[in-house]
């Protein structure tokens, strides 16, 4: 379970991030479409109900798809034409409710009016209280808390409610729209929708991933379960039930106050439903995946809970997760903020609209024109409606909790608001529908809504039943339609009905001769005109409305489709409220003379004038052109220097000039580029079809010699406010930076290729210096191994006299080789050619092996050489480590005279120390620093003085590895060199104790057949005597050609790696093994090639590897390791 703090401040969260979206969404409020955006909030038709009720209702049924979303998508999928054409009907007729449909359908009827708006507060009632159960349950369910009742004002219920109350004003009831449309609104139901999809997908592929083996796991599973096989099977009645769901879902469509909000008064542009067509229908399909698997989860795994609201959080529950506990309080939360916020505002603006203000004018008669209903008036009604709502809606969830799922709640409100469907789908498919078949139809199915669906709600025992639901729905909602065609057919709509009827069976056809003033004479007509537009305007006026204003009798009197067009030439000058108020005035009153009239809009006028010229004001002193169009496409505002830019002649621009009338003058002048007049009709209506979509823009033109930057942006009520700007300055200044950075990229890239080149350059003398390093340590190595073999060879024949100029014929060859070694790594690291190769090895077995190398070299000065085994396994380049520890090992040596030398490990915490001491002559202080440096020394010393790079190969290899390198000295005692490994591991496995060094006469492979192959004749001699010496049976040969293939198979293989014609000793290696069909035969490759790479590859055979010269002892417990194997 979660925590109550933490459920808390997650819904806190949540709320502020939904908060940001909407306000970010205010901000940047244009009329531009959305489809995606629009396709999305189509999801508040999923509320609490499609996240916790539908579970519960396939866990009894066995349903698959949730019957309301089948209907959902048969209407988004095949009554596509129904929903444009009531779409058509909202948007011509500024439409901004259910309720405005019904009533202005049906002859403008008040009254039906008010009896719509009270059946969507009414049905909207079990819909809130659905969202405070599912909100409340789901929050008890994941903290813990009971159930017991509380004190009202600790009431989980309550404080839920006062939550609601708050979070739907503020969010709901911010501003008020003239075109009732909310784009932050929008911006946060899509996120909601959204929140929900993933919340619920993400619930059920952790129940069907995570507490099963997957969805078939889950089939598998119920289907070997009785009880729940038979769930699959359905329930009695259940097809009748699942259809009349359908119906109910696809009336939903156009019945919920929620809905028809979002589809028809949120809608930008028809093409955005064109897309909810198939988006929406995807949405359903996916939000469904999971209900049938999930409920059969539950089933398994909580099976008392089945009947419960909180069935899902009871399933997730078990899994002890508090993630996915809270992914699915927080989807249950989206669900039911987003039907909360649409429904109490599309409800708040029908209440306010069509009962408040019209009850309100009626019953203060003409004492109206005291109250003015201030947008601050309206919002005050929208949100005393919004908390009536949630208040209704508490009281019924405590009357129902007891006996009434969540289903059933939202199945019981869709039941009474689909009692307005043949109202409002029949008044725009059938044209002899009036206003008597709507009443009668709507109060008939109401009623018996009341008696056979709601009283049964209310009753604790037994309830409603789904069967009883679905009857009572078919016979309300059945009987409503039959009185509706009934009374339609047999009673006489009246004469506004039968005007405005043809406005919703035909909403794009022409209609002007609909319009709905009174008539009105020419002769008054014209006293009004003149009262506004001098005799050059009216001239202009008749020349817009191709007809002759003073011609026409004066008794005669006006068509409705040039009142029409008169009215909207008016609201250029005045305002379009005025123009209708006047308008109005002049046809309903005529007994009021004009002049009265005319002194009450002159000071509308006034005003309307004083704001212009206060704008006209304000953009004067703008540097830019600027022009205001209205949103009837009519130029209302520009500045003087938007007339010098297209240099319009004077007086030209006139308030309330068609934008139409300006581009033609425009592309006349060849402003606008087009090669006929056909083309000049297509140019304009493409720039006005911009317009009309409110599509923000910005590009740039040239005209003339001037290079014009054009920005359009949408207004919110309507209208487009454009700027122009003279950046022909700018352009120039733009093209000339332009020219200067292309010389630039071109210098950049000549210099490109310069460095390019440079740098193949350098890798291929670098991979020369590569190949010859490689060739110089080969060719200076072979000597010296000929060498070193022979003196050793002559080490063990020569008498007792000649035993001490034999040592230092060695000691030369091992200062020598030493000598020639570092400087060969010397170079290789100044070159940077000495590559990393970082493994994890066994640190004994590096330091074992120098330490017994250089205690040969001690006993001849009578030095003890001391070592403590380590298990450590470090992780870093062998051979540089190695070649470190023997260079401090060796000068250790070097520099004490006696006593000895302690090699040795100590751990740091995680790290290890390699420690090097010794009790020689120490260093001086103001040397230590210096001792690094090359051919560096502190003094000169005996018969071998070294060339002082020892201690500078550690140091660089040190910084090569980046290990930290320490020296403690203290003079006449000795010294202290510390190397630190990071990287670090100690296995379990104790260290063998090293072999004794086998002694230089021991005849130790007596008999046995040993081939060697190596293409220098004096190493090959050499390793020839050598080995006879202890007693092996030696074939030799140069080449793999003069070996004895002929013969048996040898012991023991020593070959050399580099041999003539591009041969190499493992290729060799592997014929023999080949050959002889023994893919263990021991060998052991030799060489002098300092690449690491080569010992990766012998070692990949399963051979051994010593690198040249070869050391006498070194190759020793080789072969004795071998032959013991």
């Amino acid at each position: 379970m979660l925590s109550t703090g933490l459920t808390i401040l997650l819904a806190v969260l949540y709320i502020a991030v939904l908060y940001s979206i909407a306000y970010r969404g205010e901000r940047h409020s244009s009329n531009q479409h959305k489809p995606y955006r629009y396709a999305l909030a189509q999801g508040i038709h999923c509320t609490t109900w499609a996240f916790y009720g539908t579970m519960t209702q396939s866990a009894y049924y066995g349903w698959a798809v949730a019957p309301t979303y089948i209907g959902a998508m048969i209407v988004f999928l095949f009554a596509h034409r129904l929903q444009m054409r009531l779409l058509h009907v909202c948007k011509q007729q500024n439409l901004t409710s259910i309720a405005d449909v019904i009533s202005q359908r049906y002859g403008k009827s008040p009254l039906l009016a008010i009896v719509v708006a009270g059946i969507a507060f009414i049905g909207i009632i079990p819909y809130i209280a659905l969202q405070l159960r599912a909100v409340s349950s789901s929050f008890g369910a994941v903290t813990g808390l009971t159930t017991a009742q509380l004190p009202w004002f600790i009431d989980v219920v309550v404080l839920v409610a006062i939550a609601m109350i708050g979070f739907a004003i503020l969010f709901g009831t911010r501003r008020m729209s003239l075109a009732e449309q909310h784009a932050g609104l929008m911006d946060a139901v899509a996120f909601e929708s959204v929140v929900k999809l993933l919340a619920f997908m993400g619930v059920g592929l952790y129940v069907s991933y995570v507490l099963f083996d997957g969805v078939t796991d889950i089939f598998v599973q119920a289907a070997q379960q009785p009880t729940i096989s038979m769930v699959l099977k359905g329930q009695p009645q259940g097809a009748f039930v699942y259809l009349t769901h359908i119906i109910l879902g696809a009336i939903s469509m156009f019945c919920l106050p929620r809905q028809f909000h979002v589809s028809y008064i949120e809608n930008n542009n028809p093409e955005e439903l064109k897309t909810a067509r198939w988006a929406f229908p995807l949405y359903l399909f996916a939000i469904n995946l999971f209900i049938l698997p999930l409920a059969l989860a539950g089933l398994q795994l909580v099976p008392e809970a089945a009947n419960s609201d909180t069935f899902m959080i009871s399933l997730l529950l078990t899994a002890d997760d508090p993630r996915i506990t809270a992914v699915a309080f927080i989807g249950g939360l989206a669900s039911a903020t987003s039907m909360v916020i649409i429904a109490t505002l599309a409800l708040s603006i029908m209440i306010s609209n069509d009962v408040v203000m019209p009850l309100w004018l009626k019953s203060t008669n003409r004492k109206f024109r005291n109250e003015v209903f201030t947008p601050q008036k309206i919002l005050s009604i929208r949100r005393t409606t919004v908390a009536l709502i949630i208040i209704f809606a508490l009281g019924f969830h405590k009357l129902t909790e007891a006996n009434l799922p969540l289903v059933n709640a939202g199945l019981l409100s869709l039941a009474l608001l689909a009692q307005l469907a043949p109202a409002l789908l029949g008044g725009i498919i059938w044209q002899r529908g009036n206003r008597m078949g709507a009443s009668i139809g709507i109060t008939v199915g109401t009623i018996l809504w009341f008696g056979l669906l709601l009283l049964p709600s209310l009753q604790r025992d037994p309830g409603l039943s789904d069967t009883a639901l679905s009857y009572g729905v078919v016979i309300s909602l059945s009987s409503n339609l039959f009185c509706y065609w009934l009374f339609s057919l047999v009673t006489q709509a009246s004469p506004i009905e039968q005007q405005l009827r043809r406005l919703y069976t035909d909403p794009l056809g022409d209609h002007g001769e609909l319009y709905l003033h009174h008539a009105v004479s020419w002769g008054r007509l014209r006293q009004l005109l003149t009262r506004f537009f001098n005799y050059h305007e009216l001239k202009r006026l008749s020349e817009r409305l191709n007809h002759n204003l003073t011609v026409a009798p004066a008794d005669e009197l006006v068509p409705g489709t040039i009142l029409l067009r008169i009215e909207r030439e008016f609201s250029a000058v005045i305002g379009t409220a005025a123009s209708r108020i006047l308008l109005d005035t002049v046809t309903q009153q005529p007994a009021v003379p004009i002049a009265h009239v005319v002194t009450w809009a002159t000071e509308a006028s006034q005003l309307y004038k004083f704001n212009r010229e206060l704008l006209q004001a304000s953009v004067e002193n703008i540097p830019q052109g600027i022009s205001v169009v209205d949103q009837e496409l009519r130029l209302v505002a520009w500045n003087q220097r938007y007339v010098e830019l297209f240099s319009y002649p004077p007086n030209f621009l006139q308030a309330g000039m068609p934008v139409a009338e300006l581009l033609r003058f425009n592309a006349q002048r060849g402003l606008i580029a087009t090669a006929t007049s056909a083309d000049i009709d297509e140019e304009i209506e493409k720039r006005l079809n911009y317009l009309r979509q409110g599509s923000a823009y910005r590009y740039q033109r040239q005209q003339g010699d001037l290079v014009i930057e054009l920005q359009g942006s949408p207004m919110p009520g309507g209208g487009f406010v454009t700027t122009y700007t003279d950046i022909t300055e700018l352009v120039a200044a733009q093209r000339a930076l332009e020219q200067v950075n292309l010389e630039l990229e071109q210098r950049v890239a000549d210099r490109t290729a310069q460095l390019l080149a440079a740098k193949q350059a350098e890798e291929r003398a670098h991979q020369s210096k590569s190949k010859f390093f490689a060739a110089v340590s080969h060719d200076l190595m072979q000597p010296f191994n000929a060498a070193t073999l022979f003196c050793d060879l002559l080490a063990q024949r020569a008498d007792s006299d000649s035993q001490q100029l034999v040592r230092q014929v060695q000691q030369s060859l091992k200062n020598a080789e030493e000598l020639l070694t570092m400087l060969l790594e010397m170079t290789r690291l100044e070159a940077g050619n000495l590559p990393v190769n970082k493994q994890h090895i066994a640190l004994h077995e590096v330091l074992g092996p120098l330490v017994e190398n250089q205690r040969i070299i001690a006993a001849d000065k009578g030095i003890a050489v001391h070592y403590v085994p380590t298990r450590a396994i470090v992780y870093t380049d062998r051979k540089m480590l190695s070649r470190i520890i023997q260079n401090l090992l060796s000068n250790a040596i070097r520099y004490t005279e006696q006593g000895k030398v302690l090699l040795g490990t100590k751990r740091r915490g995680k790290q290890l120390q390699i420690c090097v001491y010794d009790t020689g002559r120490g260093i001086p202080a103001d040397q230590c620093d210096e001792i690094f440096k090359e051919f560096h020394q502190v003094t000169q010393h005996g018969g071998n003085p070294g060339l002082g790079l020892g201690l500078a190969i550690v140091d660089r290899m040190c910084r090569l590895l980046e290990l930290p390198l320490t020296l403690e000295s203290t003079l006449g005692h000795g010294t202290l060199f510390a190397i630190t490994l990071a990287d670090v591991r100690w296995p379990t496995t104790p260290i063998t104790a090293p072999t004794e060094p086998i002694r230089s006469n021991e005849h130790f492979i007596n008999g046995h057949v040993i081939w060697v192959l190596d293409n220098d004749p004096n190493v090959l001699q050499a390793m020839e005597q050598l080995l006879i010496a202890w007693g092996a049976d030696v074939r030799t040969a140069l080449n793999r050609h003069q070996l004895p293939w002929h013969e048996s198979p040898p012991q023991l293989l020593i070959f050399d790696y580099h041999l003539d014609n591009q041969d190499t000793g493992v290729a060799v290696l592997a014929s023999v093994r080949e050959h002889y069909q023994l893919a263990k035969l021991p060998a052991i490759i030799n060489s002098a090639d300092p690449d690491e790479t080569v010992r990766e590859e012998v070692i990949a055979t399963q051979a051994l590897f010593t690198p040249k010269p070869i050391k006498t002892a070194a190759l020793k417990r080789l072969i004795k390791r071998l032959l013991n194997d």
